[in-house]
């Protein structure tokens, strides 16, 4: 059995809202410190997301075991409208911290009492961030080393993790978690790289 589902949706947004990395001083006649920089929800004013879903669903056997499958993919365009377009970079309208492409998918086959599956995740590069953070001298000050690490390496990345369930009782489980098993490095926003390869040993009881 399987199933395709595509969902297209375009939305117009007023006064959005979107974190800025900027300085935010609260004594102004000091000089700025590390401390004074942050982030702060400012209003873009116009934006509007465009894009489309696209899911499919399948379930079926390998032989007896059954065998379940999702995979989905997104697109998304999400556009200032109120950004100056001038300096002819496309990007310069683009609303940060998004991925274009986004890809995930998940299979699980059932075993007897266990459970074996795996997710797959990608995203391609973040197309722009706060310009802050890559500026040569403010962005090493803040996170030395940071400009050219993200001129080198966002290039987008792909993340696989893996589990195994077991069903000791009707009312016991316990399962092996294996997240990020090609241990990526890779950042989910700047100076935010995520955990390497790890596993987690996961005990549940129902009552």
């Amino acid at each position: 059995n399987a199933y395709v589902d595509l969902a297209v949706f375009w939305t117009e947004y007023n006064n959005m809202i979107e974190f800025v990395f900027d300085l935010y001083q609260t004594d102004t006649l000091a000089p700025p410190g590390l401390d004074d920089y942050g982030f702060k929800a400012q209003n873009v004013e116009d934006a509007r997301i465009t894009g489309f879903e696209l899911t499919l669903y399948g379930s079926g056997t390998i032989g007896k075991l059954p065998l379940s499958l999702m995979a989905g993919y997104t697109y998304i365009d999400p556009i200032d409208l109120n950004a100056d377009n001038t300096s002819g970079d496309s990007n310069s309208k683009y609303l940060k911290y998004r991925y274009r492409h986004s890809l995930k998918s998940d299979v699980e086959l059932s075993v007897s009492r266990y459970t074996i599956g795996c997710t797959f995740t990608v995203n391609s590069k973040m197309e722009r961030i706060d310009d802050v953070f890559t500026d040569p001298l403010f962005g090493n000050i803040i996170l030395p080393g940071f400009p050219s690490y993200w001129e080198e390496n966002n290039t987008g990345y792909a993340v696989l993790d893996a589990r195994v369930l077991c069903n000791i009782t009707p009312i016991l489980s316990a399962g092996l978690i294996l997240k990020n098993a090609l241990n990526k490095e890779y950042l989910g926003r700047p100076g935010d790289i995520q955990p390497p390869r790890n596993i987690t040993l996961r005990i549940t009881a129902d009552f």
